[in-house]
Protein backbone atom coordinates (compact mmCIF):
# COMPACT_ATOMS: atom_id res chain seq x y z
CA UNK A 1 0.00 0.00 0.00
CA UNK A 2 1.46 3.37 -0.95
CA UNK A 3 1.86 6.23 1.53
CA UNK A 4 -1.27 8.19 0.59
CA UNK A 5 -3.41 5.06 0.55
CA UNK A 6 -2.14 4.15 4.02
CA UNK A 7 -2.89 7.68 5.26
CA UNK A 8 -6.42 7.47 3.81
CA UNK A 9 -6.89 4.06 5.43
CA UNK A 10 -5.88 5.41 8.84
CA UNK A 11 -8.19 8.41 8.45
CA UNK A 12 -11.12 6.10 7.66
CA UNK A 13 -10.50 4.23 10.95
CA UNK A 14 -10.19 7.38 13.06
CA UNK A 15 -12.78 9.57 14.72
CA UNK A 16 -12.63 12.94 12.90
CA UNK A 17 -11.94 14.83 16.15
CA UNK A 18 -8.83 12.65 16.70
CA UNK A 19 -7.60 12.78 13.11
CA UNK A 20 -5.22 15.79 13.44
CA UNK A 21 -3.41 14.11 16.36
CA UNK A 22 -3.26 10.68 14.71
CA UNK A 23 -2.06 12.18 11.42
CA UNK A 24 0.69 14.19 13.15
CA UNK A 25 2.03 11.13 14.97
CA UNK A 26 1.89 8.93 11.88
CA UNK A 27 3.70 11.53 9.76
CA UNK A 28 6.37 11.95 12.45
CA UNK A 29 7.01 8.22 12.69
CA UNK A 30 7.05 7.55 8.96
CA UNK A 31 8.50 10.75 7.47
CA UNK A 32 10.64 12.28 10.22
CA UNK A 33 11.83 9.15 12.04
CA UNK A 34 11.65 7.03 8.86
CA UNK A 35 10.22 3.96 10.55
CA UNK A 36 9.24 1.35 7.99
CA UNK A 37 6.79 -0.71 10.06
CA UNK A 38 3.96 1.42 11.48
CA UNK A 39 0.66 -0.45 11.70
CA UNK A 40 -2.48 1.46 12.72
CA UNK A 41 -4.83 -0.42 15.02
CA UNK A 42 -8.25 1.11 15.77
CA UNK A 43 -9.29 0.82 19.42
CA UNK A 44 -13.00 1.61 19.82
CA UNK A 45 -12.76 1.46 23.62
CA UNK A 46 -10.33 4.40 23.53
CA UNK A 47 -12.82 6.88 22.09
CA UNK A 48 -12.43 5.51 18.56
CA UNK A 49 -8.78 6.34 18.31
CA UNK A 50 -5.90 4.51 16.68
CA UNK A 51 -2.78 3.17 18.32
CA UNK A 52 0.27 2.28 16.31
CA UNK A 53 2.11 -1.01 16.53
CA UNK A 54 5.52 0.06 15.32
CA UNK A 55 9.01 -1.27 15.06
CA UNK A 56 11.87 1.12 15.73
CA UNK A 57 14.77 0.63 13.30
CA UNK A 58 17.89 -1.11 14.63
CA UNK A 59 16.06 -2.93 17.41
CA UNK A 60 15.38 -6.68 17.65
CA UNK A 61 12.47 -7.76 15.48
CA UNK A 62 10.47 -8.98 18.48
CA UNK A 63 10.50 -5.55 20.13
CA UNK A 64 7.40 -3.84 18.86
CA UNK A 65 6.19 -0.60 20.42
CA UNK A 66 2.55 0.15 21.07
CA UNK A 67 2.28 3.90 20.56
CA UNK A 68 -0.72 5.79 21.94
CA UNK A 69 -1.13 9.36 20.64
CA UNK A 70 -2.39 11.83 23.26
CA UNK A 71 -2.54 15.58 23.68
CA UNK A 72 -0.35 17.25 26.29
CA UNK A 73 -3.48 18.43 28.08
CA UNK A 74 -4.68 14.84 28.62
CA UNK A 75 -4.93 14.05 32.30
CA UNK A 76 -3.35 10.74 33.30
CA UNK A 77 -3.50 9.14 36.73
CA UNK A 78 -2.08 5.81 37.80
CA UNK A 79 -5.63 4.42 37.63
CA UNK A 80 -6.08 5.72 34.07
CA UNK A 81 -2.72 4.26 33.01
CA UNK A 82 -3.71 0.90 34.48
CA UNK A 83 -6.99 1.14 32.57
CA UNK A 84 -5.06 1.83 29.34
CA UNK A 85 -2.97 -1.31 29.83
CA UNK A 86 -6.12 -3.37 30.47
CA UNK A 87 -7.89 -1.93 27.42
CA UNK A 88 -4.94 -2.60 25.15
CA UNK A 89 -4.50 -6.12 26.57
CA UNK A 90 -8.20 -6.78 25.90
CA UNK A 91 -7.56 -5.72 22.29
CA UNK A 92 -4.90 -8.47 22.10
CA UNK A 93 -2.02 -6.07 21.70
CA UNK A 94 1.01 -8.11 22.64
CA UNK A 95 4.68 -8.17 21.83
CA UNK A 96 5.11 -11.43 19.88
CA UNK A 97 2.71 -13.21 22.21
CA UNK A 98 4.22 -11.73 25.37
CA UNK A 99 2.09 -9.70 27.72
CA UNK A 100 2.06 -5.98 26.97
CA UNK A 101 4.53 -4.48 29.45
CA UNK A 102 5.14 -1.07 27.92
CA UNK A 103 3.08 1.64 26.24
CA UNK A 104 4.74 4.50 24.44
CA UNK A 105 2.83 7.74 24.69
CA UNK A 106 3.20 10.10 21.74
CA UNK A 107 2.51 13.37 23.53
CA UNK A 108 1.51 16.25 21.25
CA UNK A 109 2.02 19.76 22.58
CA UNK A 110 0.15 22.89 21.39
CA UNK A 111 3.20 24.00 19.37
CA UNK A 112 3.07 20.65 17.43
CA UNK A 113 6.10 19.20 19.20
CA UNK A 114 5.90 15.45 19.77
CA UNK A 115 7.56 13.73 22.71
CA UNK A 116 7.63 9.96 23.10
CA UNK A 117 7.42 8.66 26.65
CA UNK A 118 7.59 4.99 27.68
CA UNK A 119 5.35 3.83 30.53
CA UNK A 120 5.89 0.38 31.97
CA UNK A 121 3.17 -1.81 33.47
CA UNK A 122 3.37 -2.18 37.20
CA UNK A 123 5.06 1.10 38.03
CA UNK A 124 4.65 2.15 41.63
CA UNK A 125 3.29 5.63 42.27
CA UNK A 126 2.66 5.37 46.03
CA UNK A 127 3.92 8.24 48.13
CA UNK A 128 5.81 7.31 51.27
Amino acid sequence: MDFQAQLDNIEAKTDPKNWPLIRQVYLDLVLAKMWKIVEPIPIAALENTVVFAAHEPDTPSNERLVILPIYQETSLSSARISELFNTLAAADLTNDGDQLRKITLAIHSPDSTLVYYHIYKGFNSKNK
